[in-house]
């Protein structure tokens, strides 16, 4: 659907720009023309020449689009050289189709732009006389501006750096000295630079590389899911790549198939990260989608390593004091009961979880992947700009281990909240150790949770009763809200 055929009443005669057809070719018994000058799309024209592997004059042209302004007069000029030099008779009447080529938007050339980014002067009669050699006209004259028109066979001037860059050109390079001194300006970094910086140096502290995957994919990628949104892709009226018109909603499945592209050439179990926009589709089919800059990740399989990997990017980006919600969740790709949806307040920040088997299987990948998707936009708006330093205690921090037996259901979440909220000011961290299950001995349905509590004062050293009290009241809590049972021992 996207090759242009030029045809008749019965078939196509031609291939439309860029190779006639045998049968309609001019010959010594030709006594009848038809003269046709069209102008047509680069691209289609220029995939048409490579898919046929058929490049020829005519393709070369309208790869790089004539003129629109002369085909009317390439129609009637060859007209003229065939009545001058073959004779015959040129019938009154032509045929038009199509919309006339827009007329020419003018630019603005600043005289005071030339020096700034060439480092010379050039004098504006100069400049003035460059550009109507060229062809472009005089629109206005202004004491500091030039406005022009560019001639419509320049296609290639749309802004006033194309025109200075002309200037340059034409005057010379040779008179622009290397030593010159060209004033640049320098801007302080965006909040989404600084972002950016934080998780690539997290990323690649720990080994793993950036990918670059195309906007577009095929449907079987996009048949795979996206944890943002379950609406259908948006396509594209023509493919921008050989089997691919999908505006992708995800970056996983993108990131998963170059797994496998590395996988093919013996790079097994490659840890990629790319950071790209998504898109992402609306109610109304016929708007613009929502573009949203996210951050994917695929990593070797195993969840705690890549959670660990997104705790350390949200730590760095948002601090470490910083709370997000946890919350299982059905998530396409993702192995169901690995799922997680990170959450901060009411903003969803990303998903992590393990790949679901059958994610694997369809792209033909040999073993389990950990993946992740986080959105660099609410990361931008959880940043903390200025690091504020936290005092370090003098005074030796105690630590005191906790075994509890818990219900399945009860997550790793619930339990550190409640034994932040219970363990008094003296309480300094929360750290997970393992899981244990033993069905025997507990239950079916139960599990056990080790963790350890650290206390630490600013002001003295903690004593053995102080530390027993807190300890006692995250115990409470913990079996009053979680109906939590501790082991003893």
């Amino acid at each position: 659907e996207q090759m242009v055929v030029i045809a008749d009443a019965e078939r196509a005669v031609a291939i439309g720009g860029v190779m006639g057809g045998a049968e309609t070719e001019v010959s010594e018994t030709t006594t009848d023309l038809l003269i046709e000058s069209a102008r047509f799309r680069p691209l289609s024209i220029r995939r048409t020449a490579r898919k046929l592997k058929l490049h020829s004059p005519s393709s070369y042209r309208f790869e790089r689009s004539p003129d629109p302004a002369g085909i009317d007069w390439a129609s009637r000029r060859c007209c003229q050289l065939i009545a001058e030099v073959a004779g015959g008779e040129v019938l009154d009447g032509a045929v038009v189709g199509g919309d006339p080529p827009p007329p020419r938007e003018s630019i603005g050339l600043r005289y005071s732009q030339i020096p700034r980014v060439l480092g010379i002067e050039v004098p504006r009669d100069q400049s003035e006389k460059i550009l109507v050699a060229l062809g472009c006209s005089i629109q206005r004259r202004d004491p500091s501006q030039l406005t022009v028109v560019p001639p419509t066979w320049r296609i290639d001037l749309t802004r006033e750096a194309d025109l200075i860059e002309e200037v340059a050109r034409i005057h010379g390079y040779d008179q622009i000295p290397e030593d010159v001194a060209v004033p640049i300006g320098t801007a302080m970094p965006r909040p989404k630079d600084r972002v950016l910086e934080l998780v690539r140096r997290v990323l690649i502290a720990r080994g793993i590389d950036e990918a670059m995957t195309p906007s577009v994919t095929p449907e079987s990628l996009e048949r795979l899911g996206s944890p943002w949104t379950d609406r259908p892709p948006l396509t594209t009226e023509t493919q921008m790549l050989v089997g691919a018109k999908c505006l992708r909603r995800s970056l996983l499945p993108s990131l998963l198939q170059a797994r496998r592209y590395n996988q093919a050439q013996s790079l097994r179990n490659a840890e990629l990260y790319e950071v790209a926009t998504i898109f992402l589709p609306g109610e109304d089919p016929r708007a613009l989608p929502q573009e949203t800059c996210a951050l994917g990740i695929v990593a070797k399989g195993d969840l705690r390593f890549i959670k660990g990997i997104v705790e350390e990017i949200l730590s760095q980006v948002a601090g470490r004091n910083a709370e997000f919600g946890w919350n299982l969740a059905d998530v396409p790709l993702m192995a169901r009961g690995t799922a997680l949806h990170i959450q901060h307040s009411d903003r969803t920040v990303g998903f992590v979880g393990l790949m679901a088997p059958e994610t694997g299987e369809s792209l033909d990948l040999d073993g389990p992947a950990a993946v992740a998707e986080l959105s660099v936009d609410v990361l931008t708006e959880l940043l903390v700009p200025v690091r504020t330093a936290t005092a370090i205690s003098p005074y030796p921090a105690v630590a005191r281990d906790l075994n509890f037996i818990v219900d399945e259901k009860v997550r790793w979440a619930q339990i550190a909240a409640v034994c932040r909220e219970s363990g008094t000011e003296l309480l300094r961290d929360v750290e997970y150790r393992e899981t244990y299950r033993d069905p025997q001995k507990d239950g079916p349905g139960k599990k056990r949770i080790l963790l350890t509590l650290y206390f630490q004062s600013m002001e003295r050293t903690l004593t053995s009763d102080e530390v027993d009290a807190a300890v006692n009241g995250v115990i409470r809590s913990c079996q009053s809200a979680l109906q939590a049972r501790l082991l003893a021992g």
